[in-house]
């Protein structure tokens, strides 16, 4: 079978990329000195090897050392590979003529997990709460992916109160926030807060929404939201009691950004429908007028399942899939690319922290496995995922009691996949043509 994109359908595919000391001559021999140099490193010396034959340095070690915040001293690749690592460009404290500051300097933005982020309709990212420094936050910063700089934005307004495991999503040129672990006490449990916020992101101004009627969900943490057709749906997460729920809830936008006011209803898909199990810690994202769910667990158990709620006729489906099943997830991250849902690390079932990537085809129903597809993301949990374009973007997380940043942790890093490259590495010179098996 002749090499085809991925566009089409594929059978089972999982790629290897090794270092090759017969590749260096190829590579460039100016790497950066640190990261505090790095604008955008696009890849490693590791090159592609269809005979599996392989150098004395580690194939890991590029992607664990970019991590960390020292660079390889190995050359870099001339081929542009998928996966990429950048350094975001902080705001700076802004200075008077003779110095001094004008507002005393902020707390570090990063690293960070357990936050929400969410795209504008200008291709900005609004990023809020989270953890950060192992304390929970309520700082809005402006992420712009065209220049690679993250900007605190000043609110004033109903300001939430810091949360982490909330869910945040836009509806025009608002975020609405939702849900999300308030209490600082881990012996209290109260519920979360129920309320709405909106962010106008045109005044910076919060507001807290007035819901009519008495009926809204129970407050609750690790849950997903999405927006389809000016209506947010919500769906699982975990009451501050610990029970994990199931339940799907729609809230209409059309008049929240006017007079800051929305209705609550419950969905239920009927007695005998068939509905995902009470999950916390899964994602989902948006596809068409569906919304796609993978993963999750239910405090015992912890899922690979794909279903789709159908938001025109509120029902539940589980799908059939074929390919390389992916392990079993909590706390991962998902975005969406055509029709390629794409998942990133999470949690295994015995506590693992994955740094697998993998990808569902939508209109094949098939799993796809990528390895070696350049300096990818470490393992980690907790993180966000999000699509710009043909883009993947990967922000944050929490991996082994430390999280995504450089040695000097005012340093954050953001990795991009290319989707668009996934299937299109170029083989190294005098290699037989790629195929797909």
């Amino acid at each position: 079978m002749s090499w085809r994109p991925w566009k089409r359908c594929l059978r089972n595919t999982s790629f290897e990329i090794v270092t090759t000391s017969s590749c260096t001559a190829l590579a460039s021999t100016e790497p950066p000195n640190s990261l505090k140099s790095l604008k955008s490193v696009s890849s490693t010396s590791t090159l592609v090897n269809l005979t599996g034959s392989q150098s004395k340095s580690d194939p890991k070690a590029s992607s664990d050392s970019l991590s960390k915040g020292s660079l390889p001293s190995s050359a870099f690749n001339p081929y542009q590979y998928p996966w990429s690592i950048h350094q975001l460009a902080l705001e700076q404290p802004e200075l008077l003529e003779d110095g001094v500051e004008t507002r005393p300097p902020r707390r570090s933005q990063f690293p960070r997990y357990g936050h929400s982020l969410a795209s504008t309709s200008d291709d900005r990212f609004v990023l809020f709460g989270g953890f950060v420094n192992e304390k929970p936050s309520n700082d809005v910063c402006i992420i712009n992916p065209k220049d690679l700089t993250a900007t605190s934005l000043d609110t004033t307004g109903d300001i939430p109160s810091p949360r982490s495991g909330h869910t945040g999503v836009m509806y025009k040129n608002c975020m609405i926030v939702w849900g999300g672990e308030t209490r600082t006490d881990n012996h209290d449990l109260s519920a979360s807060d129920r309320s709405v916020y909106l962010l106008d992101l045109a005044t910076s101004r919060w507001h807290r929404v007035t819901v009519d009627g008495e009926l809204s969900p129970e407050g609750r943490s690790g849950h997903v939201a999405g927006v389809v057709d000016a209506k947010m749906y919500i769906f699982g997460g975990q009451r501050g009691d610990g029970q994990i729920l199931n339940d799907v809830w729609v809230i209409h936008l059309a008049k929240c950004d006017v007079d800051y006011t929305a209705k609550w209803y419950h969905l239920n898909p009927g007695v005998n429908s068939p509905r995902p199990p009470a999950l916390v810690n899964a994602a989902w994202t948006k596809y068409k007028a569906a919304l796609i769910l993978f993963g999750g667990t239910d405090g015992e158990y912890h899922y690979s399942d794909v279903w789709v709620y159908n938001t025109g006729s509120r029902t539940w489906g589980k799908l059939r899939c074929d390919g390389y099943f992916p392990v079993p997830r909590e706390g991962h991250g998902v975005a969406m690319v055509a029709d390629m849902f794409y998942v990133f690390g999470g949690r295994a079932p015995d506590g693992t922290f994955l740094g697998d990537l993998v990808g569902f085809q939508i209109s094949c129903r098939r799993w796809h496995t990528f390895r070696g597809l350049g300096p990818a993301p470490s393992a980690r949990s907790e993180h966000t995922m999000i699509s710009r374009k043909d883009q993947v973007y990967v922000l944050g997380g929490h991996r082994t009691g430390a999280m995504d940043a450089s040695a000097d942790e005012s340093i954050p890093i953001i990795h991009i996949l290319d989707a668009d490259r996934v299937f299109q590495l170029p083989p190294p010179r005098g290699a037989p043509p790629r195929v797909a098996v």
